[in-house]
């Protein structure tokens, strides 16, 4: 576990890194509306991985699970099922391709419209290619090798950031970008197939109709779930810049990727260190039938994501305009009132991350899934109602309504019939009560250090080290309750002593 979120940390800081470098310098060399063409080939493409439904989720706990048990026979038998169920999702995409290339090209505004379809094309494309190669990273995924998979990713990071700043230096067009990224598709799915091949059966023993009809069945039926909770997330981001440059035009498409790039980075820190370790915990704790112990581990991880969305999200509102002014220049600087818009509601996702993995721990990820489609409905719904009558703002106003009202009414109520705790002690003492404390470290942060903040990257980095510095050194005392701290400060003792 420490091995692959290690690594994958490492692979999330190199993302990060070249988003940084990358995004000015497309900016730059497509222009706004050149950017702005990207953004929508990305977010349509997005919903041809919908095709998945779950499958990779759903075969990579049931091919866990054989694994855990040293059973071959039934690897070789998800290995066989689920390689058919991937060739078909490949097969059903390649014929869609071209109708969803010449929608696509349709609903589209401004000029440009065939390098803008067939860039689409080629990330179509693309995507068939992942869908039919999709084994290996399911392989991976369950015998707990994140870091190979996290390997890959590090190279292709590396490989594709060097091949675009050429690119974009020398003869920039989103289908240059396209190509390049079909390429580094390609070099990625080829490190997972030879990270992945000493885990795949040598042999697949003869299949057995009733086997497999059965494994066909209880595959279907956990991933079911799972897709509807990723379209649901789906309809809230990848319909958004679409309904966006209907609304405000083309040019406005930037403004609203980049103004959710920082809550997006936000988003994969917090999952990285609230996400799989915690459920590893939750898992260990229901297995073993303590479901008291279950109740209290979750309660204080959950006081512990409020503070840390807390930290991270009063930080990245303080540092986006001046941040945004360096980064992409003040024909874009507009990116910070969309960030500052959507802030409140995502902390308050953030802060219920625990909560997601609850649910999912106790097998009800299908009530996640209802509440992602109706939220995503809800949104998209009201994004095209507002959006028509307040434009970018209103799109994005749209998204906080619908994200403010599943975070603070629809998921305590959920938790606390699974946890026994009323919804209102959940959302007030456990979740708002422990963010409002623990913003004080954060505002004393910035109150010290605010005369330091301009748009250039010096100044940027000394304020954000002196305002994580604050929160690093009194976060404790306002996070952690006294035993806790007795309990953390016993543990590094024994770790400076065996050190």
């Amino acid at each position: 576990m420490f091995r692959g979120s290690g690594i994958n940390i490492l692979d999330l800081i190199l993302k990060v890194a070249v988003t940084l470098v990358l995004t000015p310098a497309m900016v730059q060399a497509l222009n706004v509306e050149g950017y702005g063409l990207w953004v929508l080939v990305t977010s349509i493409s997005g919903y041809g991985a919908l095709l998945e439904m779950g499958i990779t989720f759903s075969a990579s706990r049931f091919l866990g699970m054989a694994v855990g048990v040293g059973n071959v026979d039934q690897q070789g038998l998800i290995f066989t099922t689920v390689s058919q169920f991937f060739r078909l999702i490949a097969a059903v995409l390649l014929v869609l391709t071209p109708v969803i290339v010449l929608v696509a090209g349709l609903t589209v505004s401004g000029s440009h419209h065939h390098e803008f379809e067939l860039a689409l094309l080629i990330v179509c494309l693309m995507l068939v290619l992942r869908f039919r190669f999709r084994l290996p990273v399911v392989f991976l995924r369950a015998n707990s090798r994140y870091d190979l998979i996290a390997q890959a990713s590090i190279l292709r990071s590396i490989l594709q950031a060097g091949l675009l700043i050429w690119l974009l230096a020398k003869r920039p067009s989103i289908i240059g970008v396209a190509c390049v990224q079909i390429v580094m598709e390609g070099v990625e799915l080829y490190c997972l197939a030879r990270f992945a091949a000493p885990l795949i059966p040598a042999t697949v023993p003869p299949p057995d109709t009733a086997v497999v009809r059965d494994l066909r069945r209880d595959l279907l039926r956990y991933a079911r779930s799972i897709s509807i909770l990723m379209v649901g997330e789906s309809l809230r981001g990848n319909l958004n810049p679409m309904v966006v440059d209907r609304v405000s035009g083309l040019a406005s498409v930037p403004l609203y990727s980049i103004g959710m790039r920082l809550i997006t980075i936000i988003q994969d820190t917090v999952g990285a260190i609230f996400g799989g370790p915690v459920i590893s915990i939750f898992s260990q704790l229901h297995g073993a039938g303590d479901e008291a112990g279950l109740r209290s581990i979750f309660i204080r991880s959950s006081r512990w994501a409020a503070s840390f969305s807390t930290f991270a999200v009063l930080g990245a509102c303080w540092l986006a305009s001046p941040f945004f002014h360096r980064w992409v220049g003040p024909n874009l600087w507009g990116a910070t009132d969309v960030m500052h818009i959507v802030a409140g509601p995502y902390l308050l996702y953030f802060a219920q991350y625990p909560a997601h993995n609850l649910l999912y721990t106790l097998d009800k990820n299908h009530w996640l899934s209802w509440m992602a489609i109706a939220g995503g409905c809800f949104s998209a719904v009201l994004s095209i109602a507002f959006g028509m009558v307040w434009g970018l703002h209103g799109v994005v106003s749209a998204i906080a309504l619908e994200m403010l009202i599943s975070r603070l009414f629809v998921l305590p109520i959920m938790v606390a019939k699974v946890i026994h705790v009323p919804a209102t002690e959940y959302i007030f003492k456990h979740l708002l009560l422990s963010s409002l404390r623990s913003s004080i470290p954060p505002l004393l942060g910035i109150w010290l250090f605010h005369r330091w903040v301009q748009p250039d990257y010096g100044s940027l980095f000394l304020a954000g080290s002196g305002y994580t510095l604050v929160c690093l050194l009194l976060m404790p005392w306002f996070i952690l309750q006294t035993s806790e701290r007795h309990e953390a400060w016993t543990l590094l003792k024994k770790k400076l002593r065996l050190a």
